[in-house]
């Protein structure tokens, strides 16, 4: 970064109050990048700003810097809701019909920002999306937003009439087309039948929790959102082999494999015990779960290399670092590893979150939802 001060544009066009021509005093900014997130293809372009201000011994050109990347994001934050959420294409009649589909776009974007928490602070993480044949490919920030999109369409979003469309067709007396569901055959989220399943689960995991003094004995289900996040992942990774290492009542095994449906997936779970209820829950979920009864880390050491696209870990914590190395050993290139529980037990997972950092080949990041998820994303070599 390097900085001109004391500068003026060579053509003078702001005018006093007066009507006067007047001389701006600025800085002139240049910023040059080494390299660009995801895009080791292109050659970054020299970045000039422009800063003016009453006292030029506030300049801070880290804050033009930040500054300038907040316009960035509000600019494409706009252009993301005009070209691919459709703010403008509806030909609204009313003010009252635009204020009503504006704030249908804001809810837009506050469920597309909860599910692509994971993708922010690295840029190495947005790759996780692979082609058919299993490649990783190149990933931009804003392919990633599209695809989120794609997914969220997948997930349930009912497709409903423009609000003008539906206003013609009462004013005219026709009966209103009736309510898609907008689900396919395949189904890209749970359906009613598995939400109530899961949420009876969950209650009941949480009161057998609140009541069972032996920390051992609970059940210690994934919280919803942290469930949803990670399924959510499953689907942009295209994960196929999934392993789950603590199957407690199966409640997390059931968000995997139904999940797993879209992706042509298979979830393996495994825990050191058959705990009650696990297989009439996994019954009743009518989900494909190939269920084992072994201690986590003999698992692993039984798996071949690069064998799982998805593996959650989920059992007891301070047993991570014995089983390393195998957790990165049995994934394959592009493949994710997630930790939960990392901000509610942190010490319980020092250890292992430091072999994962030291590792090299690892792009990782935590994220603040439920108890806290760790995703670590290992790089292709």
């Amino acid at each position: 970064m390097a900085a001109w001060h004391q500068l003026h544009p060579k053509q003078r066009t702001y005018r006093e109050p007066g009507g006067a021509l007047s001389n701006v005093e600025g800085t002139l900014i240049r910023l040059r990048v080494s390299r660009l997130p995801g895009r080791r293809d292109r050659e970054p372009k020299t970045v000039w700003l422009w800063w003016h201000g009453d006292d030029p011994a506030s300049l801070d050109l880290n804050r033009v810097w930040r500054a300038y990347l907040r316009r960035f994001d509000i600019e494409h934050t706009f252009r993301f809701a005009k070209q691919s959420l459709g703010w403008t294409t509806p030909k609204l009649r009313t003010p009252e019909q635009a204020d009503r589909w504006t704030w249908l776009i804001l809810a837009a974007l506050t469920q597309l920002s909860t599910g692509s928490i994971v993708l922010a602070g690295t840029a190495t993480i947005l790759a996780i999306r692979r082609s058919p044949a299993g490649t990783p490919i190149r990933s931009t920030q804003e392919e990633t937003d599209d695809e989120m999109v794609r997914v969220w369409r997948n997930t349930g979003w009912p497709s409903t009439a423009t609000a003008s469309s539906s206003a013609r067709d009462a004013e005219a007396g026709r009966p209103r087309p009736p309510r898609s569901t907008g689900r396919s055959a395949t189904m890209r989220d749970v359906d009613d039948r598995l939400r109530t399943l899961l949420s009876e689960l969950f209650e009941q995991g949480r009161a057998h929790d609140t009541a069972e003094p032996d920390r051992r004995r609970r059940l210690r289900n994934l919280e919803p959102a942290t469930a949803a996040l990670l399924t959510l992942v499953l689907r942009i990774a295209r994960a196929r082999d999934i392993v789950e290492i603590g199957t407690s009542n199966g409640y997390s095994a059931i968000w995997l494999a139904a999940a797993a449906r879209d992706t042509g997936g298979h979830v393996t779970t495994v825990d050191v015990e058959e705990w009650p209820g696990v297989v009439e829950n996994l019954d009743r979920a009518a989900v494909s779960v190939q269920r084992e009864i072994a201690d986590g880390g003999r698992f692993l050491v039984g798996r071949a290399n690069a064998s799982v696209d998805l593996l959650f870990l989920d059992a007891e914590r301070v047993e991570y670092t014995r089983w390393w190395p195998h957790p990165a050993r049995v994934l394959r290139p592009g493949g994710l590893l997630a930790i939960d529980n990392v901000l509610s037990h942190p010490d319980e997972v020092a250890g292992v979150l430091r072999l994962i950092a030291a590792d090299g080949r690892f792009a990782a990041e935590t994220v603040a939802v439920g108890k806290g998820l760790h995703l670590a994303y290992l790089q292709a070599s």
